[in-house]
């Protein structure tokens, strides 16, 4: 019915905001400031307009405006990964990442890869102008 389907739908949002609060907690263990500033939103690009990206958060990150991705990283996909805290990240999201960047104009974008419910670990993605160009 229409309204077991509106409750599923807010039972996922609220699950997919419960998991990107986890990331602002993670951030704040790690000894920086963190004020949410939005989710959820879509952007077009300036410069093309058929290019957009929804950004999942930005955060404000010891004044730096970052974008923030959250992916599930389970079974298979946990391999990919890397070392917390580097910008070992799957090239597939990295490319995701990278056209946020592009479209947005920030300078990073924080990956929170969520290998459980509780299990979240910080990735980064720095801009690189020369991959956005080949991007474009």
């Amino acid at each position: 019915s229409t309204e077991l389907a509106g409750r599923a739908a807010v039972a996922r949002e609220t699950r997919r905001a419960d998991r990107l609060c986890e990331t602002v907690v993670a951030i704040r263990a790690l000894g920086h400031e963190v004020e949410v500033l939005a989710r959820n939103e879509r952007y077009t690009d300036p410069e093309h307009e058929f290019l957009s990206c929804e950004i999942d958060q930005e955060l404000l990150i010891d004044g730096e405006h970052v974008n923030v991705d959250a992916k599930s990283v389970g079974g298979q996909a946990r391999t990919k990964w890397g070392v917390e805290g580097t910008e070992d990240i799957p090239i597939d999201y990295m490319a995701q990442f990278m056209d946020g960047l592009m479209i947005t104009g920030r300078q990073r974008c924080l990956a929170a890869a969520l290998r459980s419910f509780d299990d979240v670990e910080i990735f980064w993605c720095t801009r690189d102008e020369p991959t956005i160009t080949g991007m474009r």
